[in-house]
């Protein structure tokens, strides 16, 4: 498996699920020690010097620590679609957050 901030969505979708969901499992179990951060600024550089002008994050409306996390990080509340998605019997909305990596 490639290191955690290389794994793409196409890495995510040609090897096995557990695999993932174990990368997933890890990085939970070190929430509040700087991994998160750390893994963003990894994908931020990577996304630069792809030429990747904004990131977007796609937020469920209920994930208030995904957000402030997102917000520490410089991302920026810019949208909102209510009621667009449903979990558990419940409809959520979704919150997109974004941040420009290179102001010009």
């Amino acid at each position: 498996m490639p290191p955690a901030a290389d794994l793409t969505i196409r890495d995510a979708q040609q090897q096995d699920l557990p695999a993932v969901g174990a990368l997933w499992n890890e990085i939970t179990a070190q929430q509040g020690r700087g991994v998160g951060h750390a893994l963003l600024q990894a994908a931020e550089r990577r996304a630069a010097g792809q030429g990747i002008h904004t990131l977007v994050a796609a937020i469920s409306g209920e994930n208030t620590a995904a957000m402030a996390f997102h917000t520490r990080q410089g991302f920026a509340q810019t949208g909102a679609l209510p009621q667009v998605g449903r979990k558990q019997g419940r409809w959520l909305d979704l919150i997109l957050m974004t941040k420009t990596l290179d102001p010009h």
